[in-house]
């Protein structure tokens, strides 16, 4: 099982079922995963695709169906001008909230000592989940998103 930190708007509310149950989204965009997707498809028709030593007649077949919206971002989680904010996620499915949404790393860390489980039942102090989240890499936090297992 993994932890991630991400950087997310001010505002952001992860998706939730019907029951209130979290739904995994990928820490990408609809439009980016979809593009890809295009992309080789298209290349896949054209009989231009690079790993296209198969029999299968259709790009779905080989790399899926295109991805379905309710499975991305509705954002661009790279635009450091909408992603000022931080939420911890866990990683063993494309992705769930651990945390709520805070303005900093350090008030990210301090819920996550408090709340959350770094595998199974352990848990972590405030340094510890500092350290999982790179909060000393602030450089990367405008680049992306740090991973870690």
């Amino acid at each position: 099982m993994g932890r991630e930190l991400r950087r997310v708007p001010a505002n952001w509310k992860h998706p939730q079922d019907s029951y209130g149950k979290y739904i995994p989204m990928y820490n990408e965009s609809y439009a980016a995963a979809l593009a890809e997707w295009l992309k080789n498809n298209d290349l896949w028709s054209k009989r231009e695709h690079p790993e296209q030593d198969s029999d299968y007649k259709y790009y779905a077949e080989y790399g899926g169906d295109a991805p379905c919206v309710s499975s991305y971002l509705p954002y661009d989680p790279k635009d450091a001008e909408l992603c000022t904010h931080f939420q911890g996620y866990e990683t063993t499915t494309e992705g769930t909230p651990i945390t709520p949404v805070f303005s900093t790393i350090d008030e990210c860390a301090e819920f996550a000592a408090e709340h959350a489980t770094t595998f199974a039942e352990f848990k972590a102090d405030k340094a510890k989940w500092m350290a999982i989240f790179g909060a000393g890499d602030i450089e990367m936090h405008r680049m992306g998103n740090i991973i870690f297992i």
